[in-house]
């Protein structure tokens, strides 16, 4: 039965990691159980389902790999945990 308001001073503590530069002292975060994948549910399972499916589907092929890579960049963009991280 608590708020929080979360402001700029809610962030006074944090101090960036001098090795990495991140901000990850004091950092939680509250979600669902399951692995942070830096893709929204919908974006994985497109991928998923292009390597299940995808005839050419070759990891040993570099050209392959960039293209494919090339292709999951193009997918509709999210915010996600990866991008709060960066920020």
């Amino acid at each position: 039965d608590e708020q929080f308001r979360v402001d700029q001073g809610s962030f006074a503590l944090f101090v960036r990691e001098p090795a990495n530069g991140f901000f990850m002292d004091r950092l939680y975060f509250v979600t669902r159980w399951g692995m942070l994948a830096g893709g929204s549910t919908a974006a994985l399972s497109r991928i998923r389902h292009r390597a299940a499916t995808d005839p050419r589907f070759d990891l040993d092929d570099p050209e392959y790999l960039v293209g494919l890579l090339r292709w999951c960049r193009s997918l509709p963009d999210v915010v996600e945990a990866p991008d709060v991280l960066r920020t």
